[in-house]
């Protein structure tokens, strides 16, 4: 089946998913090449027109099935150790913020929750760790 391993109905449903066909298309695998490489036509019986493509590249999510697999799923902290960590490390510093909501551009002077320590604007806190997380910018 080519280099890239793949049944056909799954090349298929890849396909389907980079170039969304009309309903009265039909999806016809034409050829398999050694360098995982699949020719497709794109069939309209009714109307007796085709298409044909190549897809030479597909670049689906690269992860390794068993470091996830490993992640866990479950919090380490409760929400309520997450609320006391979070009045724990707040501050508020006084800045000037763009407002986006105007054609025209204008700013506005707000009080931003930000981290005690670092002073920057407090994201979120990583469920499984209890890590504050704090954005770059």
């Amino acid at each position: 089946m080519g280099g890239i391993g793949l049944q056909k109905d799954e090349l298929k449903r890849r396909a389907l998913s980079i170039v969304p066909l009309p309903s009265h298309y039909e999806l016809i695998i034409e050829e398999y090449s050694e360098d995982g490489r699949v020719m497709f036509s794109w069939a309209n019986e009714q109307q007796d027109e085709s298409m044909t493509g190549l897809i030479d590249y597909y670049s689906g999510p690269n992860f390794d099935l068993d470091e996830l697999r490993q992640m866990p799923t479950v919090p380490a902290i409760s929400l309520e150790k997450a609320y006391r960590r979070f009045l724990e490390n707040i501050d508020f510093q006084l800045v000037w913020d763009k407002n986006y909501d105007n054609e025209i551009e204008s700013y506005q002077l707000i009080y931003q929750a930000c981290d005690r320590q670092t002073k920057l604007p407090i994201r979120n806190i990583d469920a499984t760790t209890g890590e504050i997380i704090v954005s770059n910018v």
